[in-house]
């Protein structure tokens, strides 16, 4: 799962931030919340920060946890557009309308 999950981090920096060319994304090319980087903290134990989710590696390994924990809780057997879909909207609201639509930009991204 984990190899999955880093192979789409691609597509997901790549709508996020440009693959970290977009200025406005201020070094957090994967666009990590602070509700997402507490998620992690608190399901795994990591004090993970703010200033963590600049530096690629260590947002890769947040976003890695957190998908690799939400996915199976969310879908029996999450595929890409599952993890895609959790990432924007989070493991309550990955199913509406809005992560439909993130899909798609994420998919083409993919292809």
């Amino acid at each position: 799962m984990k190899s999955a999950i880093l192979a789409l981090l691609v597509a997901l920096r790549a709508v996020e931030s440009a693959n970290g060319t977009d200025p406005r994304a201020g070094g957090n090319d994967l666009q990590i919340t602070p509700v997402c980087v507490a998620d992690v903290n608190r399901i795994y134990g990591t004090s993970y920060t703010m200033e963590d989710v600049k530096d690629r590696r260590r947002s890769e390994e947040i976003a890695v946890l957190y998908l690799s924990y939400w996915g199976p809780r969310c879908k029996k057997n999450p595929d890409e557009e599952t993890f895609a879909r959790i990432w924007n909207r989070g493991p309550s609201k990955w199913k509406d309308v809005k992560g439909r639509k993130y899909w798609k930009k994420v998919r083409r991204k993919i292809r």
